[in-house]
């Protein structure tokens, strides 16, 4: 992929995650093989996240992201809904959005719940809602990659609404089986979802 170096890859790990666990180590030296900008911040409290800390978190990131390069995300479970719930309030951010806003061109969305559960860890985010006409005005291309057996996020509940709710953008979803919630060291299928949709943005432009 002959434009690999015009592109950076932000990976954000879920609730209880780190840039060390699971396959998102893995996954930010496969890609940076390839010749990517990869990013995999440690998203603060990550057992008692608080909404405002990981939205900052996020914006410090794409503060690193080299100028002009286009922008990816790659969120697994909660790190996914932040994708969205940052994305939907990027034009309040301190960023600026008209800058930010083009350069973003797509995101793949790993076991990411669109209702989360009540409690009080997560309450910070499960009270906010989504703002999908200002997701799909700054993201046009998502990828969306659930599992059929996961015991937390069922792709019936979750990925088919996000889905419906992303009609105006571009969106491939993909249920596999037997990956559950994508704990594991290693996951190429997560590797070929990721390219997929690089490709598919390459191709067909934002």
């Amino acid at each position: 992929m002959n434009k690999s170096k015009n592109i950076s890859i932000i990976i954000l790990h879920g609730w209880g995650g780190s840039s060390k666990t699971d396959w998102i180590p893995w996954l930010k030296k496969e890609l940076e093989k390839d010749g990517f900008e990869v990013f995999a911040p440690d998203l603060p409290r990550t057992l008692a996240p608080r909404y405002k800390e990981w939205m900052s978190a996020i914006e410090e990131t794409l503060k690193l992201v080299s100028s002009e390069n286009k922008i990816y995300f790659v969120g697994h479970s909660l790190g996914g809904a932040a994708i969205l719930h940052f994305l939907g309030n990027l034009s309040r951010s301190d960023l600026s959005a008209k800058k930010i806003g083009p350069l973003i061109s797509g995101a793949l969305l790993i076991a990411s719940p669109i209702k989360l559960l009540d409690v009080v860890k997560l309450n910070d985010f499960s009270r906010r809602e989504f703002r999908w006409d200002e997701i799909q005005k700054y993201c046009p291309n998502f990828s969306l990659l659930y599992s059929k057996d996961d015991p937390l996020v069922s792709p019936k509940k979750h990925a088919v609404p996000i889905k419906k709710y992303l009609s105006q953008s571009r969106v491939q979803l993909q249920i596999v089986n037997g990956y559950e919630h994508f704990i594991m060291k290693k996951c190429p299928v997560i590797l070929k979802s990721a390219k997929e949709l690089l490709n598919n943005v390459l191709m067909f432009g934002k």
